[in-house]
């Protein structure tokens, strides 16, 4: 991504914010999620954690737009 190119498992989450993906990578059979928002010069990482369910919690989705409007201002 910093790059400028998209990685093959991501989708946009326009709920967290413009610009923002989860990004999901499977380690050792464990998926993980990744809420990432790209900027001119960084790829700002908003959230991490292990996915455990096909939904993801609202809480999590809550701190990763927190983070994304605290990278705004």
């Amino acid at each position: 991504m910093q790059l400028g190119l998209m990685p093959s498992n991501f989708k946009p989450m326009p709920t967290v914010g413009a610009g923002a993906f989860a990004v999901r990578v499977k380690v050792s059979g464990q998926s993980k999620a990744i809420y990432v928002a790209k900027q001119a010069d960084a790829v700002c990482v908003l959230h991490c954690f292990n996915k455990t369910t096909p939904k993801t919690a609202k809480p999590g989705m809550d701190l990763a737009a927190k983070r994304y409007k605290l990278k705004e201002g």
